[in-house]
């Protein structure tokens, strides 16, 4: 778990939108450790107020680029897409542990909600109310999760990965995106990377597979997923990394640059 969040929390660190292009940053030390992740996000909220800022001085639209959800099958590839779709657009790349961090950490979560206008605040967590209802006590992760990945979407810029994120924002605001792979293909490229038999890649794929069904439709009531669910469904037998973040990227061009061009006439 240190290993993975680690590895999360450098990704974080060294892909931040810096007018339109993504900055290689230095990754911090220590990175598993809690005041890191704090360190990061207020860091991440002045980037958000500096565009803003510089947003309103160009007296350009003032609303942020729309996000990308990234879902994903266990061994599709789907992180290697979304950290590619993040350097090309020069986007925020947020993973799901690092989603997950934050939501488990009330000061950082709560540094998020602050770092939008009240209307936007009071937005979220009506949208978050919802989504799974006020008085659920079974279901408070979910709304902590909800908070994070809203506040995250409604500053735009961003491509979000898991956690269910594709359930949580708003449709209208993002293109979510969802990574396929045949099962075959999976196991075979799991076992070659990890040095491990088919039949021991075979029960991670398919256990963590399960896994992450359970977990959408515990906490948000979404069954396997269907591929109405998403904008854009990516079968990776087909596409390299690069090829498939390409097509991410000409679709979220394609819908919100057409969409903005209606807007103006």
């Amino acid at each position: 778990m240190a290993r993975l969040l680690h590895r999360t929390i450098v990704i974080l660190a060294r892909v931040v939108p810096v007018r339109g292009r993504s900055r290689i940053m230095t990754s911090p030390t220590s990175s598993h450790h809690p005041s890191t992740i704090e360190s990061l996000i207020a860091r991440q909220v002045r980037l958000w107020e500096n565009a803003r800022k510089e947003r309103e001085a160009k007296a350009e639209d003032v609303s942020p680029p729309p996000c990308i959800t990234v879902s994903r099958e266990f061994g599709a590839g789907g992180l290697a897409i979304a950290e590619e779709v993040a350097k090309q657009l020069g986007y925020t790349l947020w993973d799901h542990q690092i989603v997950h961090s934050i939501a488990e950490r009330s000061g950082v979560r709560e540094s998020l909600l602050a770092s939008l206008d009240e209307r936007s605040r009071r937005g979220v967590r009506a949208f978050v109310d919802s989504l799974v209802g006020r008085d659920d006590a079974r279901l408070a992760y979910a709304k902590q999760l909800g908070e994070v990945v809203r506040a995250i979407a409604e500053h735009g810029s961003a491509v979000i990965v898991g956690r269910g994120a594709s359930a949580i924002v708003d449709p209208a605001e993002a293109l979510r995106v969802r990574v396929v792979m045949s099962r075959e293909a999976r196991i075979a490229g799991y076992a070659a990377r990890e040095g491990l038999s088919e039949a021991e890649a075979t029960k991670v794929v398919d256990e963590t597979e399960a896994a992450r069904e359970a977990f959408l439709l515990e906490h948000f009531g979404v069954s396997k997923a269907s591929e109405t669910d998403y904008d854009l469904v990516i079968n990776r037998d087909g596409f390299d990394v690069e090829g498939a973040a390409t097509v991410v990227v000409a679709a979220y061009r394609a819908r919100f640059e057409s969409e903005k061009s209606r807007g103006e006439r």
